[in-house]
């Protein structure tokens, strides 16, 4: 046995692996981005907007110098709406010089709000409330936070196959087990509910190509279905909420950052099919009534 194997550097290390994330231009995508890069891997990250995309290599790229054993950064604009567009990403992968994959992080999704505001026990203004959602909007979620997950994870299976080490994180949310009414949509609850629940049956399936698939539930957290900043959370609608949650305090960006680095590593190597709820302990405390 070498004391060396147990250490943080060892464990944790994921230098000279090659990542995509999908819906890396901003947010939690970014924060993940960002992390595998200062940690040495080569990372492509994809989204719709491709000035989202060049501002997030732009501040990684400004900030290499930071780190001793920075990896590198490159952009696929695409779209992951449809099974045309995702094999778009994939061919501008290969032009980008994208052979094997050793990490894919499933982060692009979508919230679509309620756009009436209403009391959740004002039952006159309550019916007409749930009743504005369009029907697009449940097909808009499903597609997206499930969809998309489905088939951007099976396109990539042949770059994955050629690691020694393959693995998926996908990013949910608490939101797949919250019945709170203040919070959420009634559309984006259960696409993530989905969410998990496809999580552990692509576990299930890629069980023959030794690809681990795990699932991430960040609780709340500073991204732009949110607020950009913790302060803006906390000044917010969001405020009375952050106050229940047993740690007091919206999560940190380095706090998704970690547990993905974990789920990718060798310090997660032995976990696969499971769900790592990252929420300062919210659903301890959520329920119908808060």
């Amino acid at each position: 046995m070498s004391l060396s194997q147990f250490s943080a550097a060892s464990l944790f290390d994921v230098s000279g692996k090659v990542v995509l994330v999908t819906g890396g231009g901003s947010g939690l995508g970014r924060a993940i981005a960002s992390a595998f890069v200062a940690n040495g891997a080569k990372v492509f990250i994809t989204g719709r907007r491709l000035d989202s995309l060049l501002e997030t290599k732009r501040l990684i790229e400004s900030d290499l110098s930071s780190v001793s054993n920075a990896g590198s950064i490159e952009v696929l604009q695409g779209s992951v709406s449809s099974k045309e567009d995702i094999l778009k990403i994939k061919e501008a992968y290969v032009k980008a010089g994208g052979e094997r994959l050793d990490v894919l992080v499933n982060c692009a999704g979508v919230m679509k709000t309620i756009p009436v505001k209403y009391d959740v026990d004002d039952v006159e203004k309550l019916e007409d409330a749930l009743w504005s959602p369009e029907w697009s909007d449940f097909d808009v979620s499903f597609a997206t936070n499930i969809t998309a997950m489905y088939f951007v994870s099976v396109a990539f299976l042949p770059f994955l196959r050629l690691s020694d080490s393959p693995s998926i994180t996908n990013i949910c949310s608490i939101a797949a087990y919250s019945l709170s009414r203040k919070a959420g949509t009634p559309s984006y609850g259960p696409s993530k509910a989905g969410a998990v629940q496809l999580t552990q049956q692509l576990a299930a399936r890629f069980m023959p190509f030794k690809i681990r698939v795990n699932a991430l539930c960040p609780g709340l957290m500073p991204s732009e279905m949110t607020a950009k900043t913790a302060a803006e959370m906390e000044a917010g609608p969001l405020g009375p909420t952050i106050a229940t949650i047993p740690l007091k305090r919206v999560g940190h960006e380095t706090e998704i950052a970690g547990p993905v680095l974990f789920l990718s590593s060798k310090a997660g190597g032995y976990v696969d099919g499971s769900v790592l709820v990252v929420d300062g302990g919210r659903l301890m405390t959520i329920t119908a009534t808060n």
